[in-house]
């Protein structure tokens, strides 16, 4: 790996002041494990052995997986999966620096990780997040004591200096299990001592990272095909696009070497593709320039298309709540395809209204006019 570059400004960074000491120096040292577009594969066992080598016995998986859900809380890091089938018939699942363009020199180089396909893994990690100061209220309100065996935690009365110190030992437990539906709320979580908390419940491995992802994706494409049983009960035939895509591989494979490329769906001049342009674009500029697919380009403007066409939203609305997503910190490390800002609109745009509400009753007259550029590229 060439060398990294480290800013005296990483200091004095709000993400990483509220993850604890741990996950903050683990964030330095993938830094050093990440490749020359800010990715890394998130197997937290080879992590584990790259970056821990001497302290390897010291710490565990679970210290790992606690930190990684403490950057990616605070938007320091996303994470994205790429279903790529390996000899052993896994899913890869990588993680990326939001900004890494703008702190790190990128280089021309090959690839070592794929380009992002799907960012629903990332909600793995944000729906165990806790944030620092629930955390402090929860160990207060607590008595730093072990809501199961009732002993004390710690003698430290200083709940925030604990955590910040201590990472690893003590548990925040979801009375719900996360699974189930469980919440990161007051109500929902307690302290425990890591004795009591690990013996009512599993520890999370990167295996269960890769098979919740492979759920996910199983559930995709079984939404898509209910979606096309349903047009075709109602006489429709499906998209023109998804009926293209679901050729099967034999009929792709026998297709004759000679034959012309299609015409591409989308052009420059449509909206759709502009908007596509765009989004690529700004990952480009913080996740790492990366060569321009179009294939990539197509699919993200389908969506997009879909979004105005079928789902009845605006252009001038669309390149507002577009542009809003790149700009905004946690958004931004979250939209990363055509698909997700489409799947995510609507909580975008109450979001971005909700931001702009804000900065109203401020009386502030500082916020970006999203709508007055002209184009996306």
């Amino acid at each position: 790996m060439p060398n990294r570059i480290i800013k005296e400004s990483i200091c004095e960074s709000q993400g990483l002041s509220d993850c604890s000491l741990f996950a903050q120096e683990l964030y330095k040292r993938l830094i050093t494990y990440a490749d020359d577009y800010g990715r890394f594969n998130a197997d937290t066992l080879i992590m584990r052995a790259r970056l821990y080598p001497r302290e390897y016995e010291y710490v565990t998986e679970q210290d790992i997986i606690e930190a990684l859900i403490d950057l990616a809380g605070n938007s320091k890091i996303a994470f994205y999966t790429a279903h790529i089938f390996y000899q052993g018939g896994k899913s890869g699942v990588y993680g990326a620096f939001p900004n890494w363009g703008n702190h790190q020199r990128i280089r021309d180089t090959k690839m070592k990780c794929p380009d992002p396909g799907d960012t629903d893994i990332n909600d793995w990690y944000l729906r165990r997040f806790i944030p620092l100061d629930m955390k402090v209220a929860i160990l207060e309100r607590d008595n730093m004591k072990c809501a199961i065996c009732g002993k004390y935690i710690t003698s430290c009365q200083d709940a925030k200096r604990f955590l910040k110190l201590g990472h690893g030992l003590c548990h925040f437990d979801h009375i719900v299990p996360v699974l189930q539906g469980g919440r990161a709320t007051m109500e929902n979580l307690r302290v425990t001592c890591p004795s009591c908390n690990l013996k009512r419940r599993k520890k999370f491995t990167f295996n269960d990272l890769v098979n919740e992802s492979l759920t996910l994706m199983n559930a995709d494409l079984r939404n898509t095909d209910d979606s096309r049983q349903a047009a075709a009960k109602r006489g429709e035939s499906p998209p023109e696009s998804e009926s293209k895509s679901k050729k099967p591989m034999s009929d792709v494979a026998g297709a004759s070497a000679g034959r012309a490329k299609a015409e591409p769906k989308f052009t420059q001049e449509d909206k759709a593709y502009q908007a596509a342009l765009y989004l690529d674009e700004e990952l480009g500029a913080r996740l790492g320039q990366r060569p321009v697919e179009e294939r990539r380009l197509q699919a993200w403007a389908e969506a997009f298309d879909k979004c105005h066409r079928l789902d009845g939203h605006s252009w001038e609305e669309l390149e507002q709540v577009l542009q809003f997503s790149q700009k905004d910190p946690f958004w931004s490390a979250n939209i990363l395809s055509g698909g997700k800002f489409r799947e995510k609109y609507v909580q975008l745009l109450a979001k971005m209204r909700q931001e702009e509400g804000k900065r109203q009753n401020q009386g502030r007259g500082d916020f970006p006019d999203y709508g007055n550029r002209e184009d996306y590229v």
